[in-house]
């Protein structure tokens, strides 16, 4: 055989591994108990189109959901539904358990009184005879009939409990001293309290959920859960998690100046992962509808980047609010899809603590273009970038494209700072000199590279002046 050319030249080519892309934009999560999956199956289902959902769930509130988001202009891809564990039914009441009472004791009280707080008010019964008791349902019945409706006594082999009516966050005290609360055990020296409790939380259920299936980025949940303590633990979830909440409520408070409303107790938090919407009717999703819409935004192309200001929600009922009840929404940051002369529009599209929508949403797109930009740096080399300036230059080369396809996209424009300083390609990476951190070259982490990048902003209205000569 004669000699080969491989002999003399020996080439070996590693093949770099894919990018790891900037996922996660683009899906809402529905939370919902509608959904129940059989045992082994996931508690996130995935789908891409209506069809799908239709064939699964073809009426009740999951439909309802998937229609609105569906329905929007360009057409979102994909909608998760999450499954719920959490029931009613697991949530349990406050109690106050006493010891075993003994009948002959009891019978020698003709006038009881008991003395607690349930929830927050005052107990107080008075009056009770016990002499005629036969047995412990005697005395059970005499003092339960005694209570008002938001506390019962119950007893089992002479042990007597009383229970709050509510559930969650129901709260019990232990009662005064009274020769009737000494017998019962339900003093703080004999008895023993247990507090209400919610059992399986929102927010658990939403993690487990995020534990299955990262891929979304918008959340909303069942509209049995409106103006109830669930819609502030999924608020307070996305807040904590890097979601977007999609908030909506019927509450008239919501468009009456200065009002309580749940909507309110969410703006004074100043939570800035909370799109509140007031809607004029309760059995539609116009959250679903609006986050539908941003859904759509491709970051990847030419000025995608969107206001959610002046949408459409198709299907959805608009509101007719007066100027008043407007100035009141605006006053908690809230939104709406409006009638406006002979049209309807979404406005205005801030989060709860006043930051736009779309700055949110932008922002959360840009640190995650950033940071796979840069894991691709080091994911896709067959060496490795040198702790020196030409591998600093490597990392701020990452992250300068991805500031450009900010520009690209429309996030990001030419403008000044805070300072007065212009940017005129809307942006500057800097990086400090590579001897200033040399005591982190050990760790192999650099930590020098910064940048300013200037939002486009929106315009949401103008100011027209003018004259008129005749």
């Amino acid at each position: 055989m004669p000699i080969q050319i491989q002999d003399l030249i020996e080439v070996s080519i590693a093949v770099a591994p894919n990018a790891v892309g900037n996922d996660g934009f683009g899906a809402l999560l529905f939370a919902t108990p509608a959904y129940k999956p059989v045992s082994g199956e996931s508690i996130v289902r995935s789908y891409t189109n209506m069809a799908d959902v239709q064939q699964d769930f073809p009426d009740g509130e999951i439909y309802k959901a998937a229609m609105s988001y569906y329905s929007q202009t360009p057409k979102p891809k994909r909608f998760m539904v999450g499954s719920i564990d959490k029931t009613d039914g697991q949530s349990s009441p406050a109690t106050l358990t006493g010891r075993a009472a003994v009948l002959d004791e009891l019978k020698k009280i003709k006038s009881g009184s008991l003395t607690l707080k349930v929830d927050g008010k005052d107990i107080l019964i008075s009056n009770i005879n016990l002499s005629a008791a036969t047995d412990f349902d005697y005395v059970k019945n005499a003092i339960d009939t005694a209570l008002p409706s938001t506390v019962r006594l119950s007893q089992k082999n002479a042990v007597f409990t009383l229970s709050s009516t509510s559930r969650g966050s129901s709260t019990i005290t232990f009662c005064a001293k009274s020769p009737l609360a000494e017998e019962l055990g339900f003093t703080a020296e004999k008895g023993n309290i247990v507090q209400g409790s919610y059992g399986a939380t929102l927010s658990g259920a939403l993690s487990k959920m995020l534990a299955e299936n990262t891929k979304f980025y918008y959340v909303v949940i069942d509209r049995k859960y409106h103006d109830k303590q669930e819609m502030i633990d999924a608020a307070l979830w996305c807040e904590a998690n890097k979601k977007v909440f999609g908030y909506c409520s019927t509450n008239e408070g919501m468009i009456t100046k200065g009002a309580a409303s749940q909507a309110r107790t969410l703006h004074d938090k100043t939570l800035k992962r909370t799109l509140l919407n007031f809607s004029a009717e309760g059995t539609e999703y116009p959250e679903i509808s609006i986050l539908g819409r941003a859904a759509t935004v491709n970051f990847n192309g030419s000025k995608t980047a969107l206001t959610l200001a002046y949408k459409q929600l198709p299907t959805i009922t608009a509101a007719n609010l007066n100027p008043g009840q407007f100035e009141a929404l605006r006053e908690i940051n809230a939104n709406a899809f409006i009638k406006v002369g002979s049209t309807a529009i979404y406005m205005d599209g801030k989060m709860a603590d006043g930051t736009w929508f779309d700055t949110v949403q932008g922002v959360d797109w840009l640190e995650g273009e950033i940071g796979s930009n840069v894991f691709n740096v080091f994911y896709q080399t067959t060496t490795k970038i040198p702790f020196t300036d030409s591998g600093v230059a490597i990392v701020n080369q990452a992250v300068t494209s991805a500031l450009e396809k900010g520009v690209t996209n429309g996030l990001i424009a030419p403008g000044y700072d805070s300072e007065g300083t212009f940017y005129d390609k809307g942006y500057k990476v800097t990086s400090v000199p590579i001897e200033t951190l040399r005591q982190t070259k050990g760790a192999r982490i650099w930590e020098g590279t910064s940048f300013i990048a200037i939002g486009a902003g929106a315009l949401h209205g103008a100011v027209i002046n003018g004259s008129f000569i005749q």
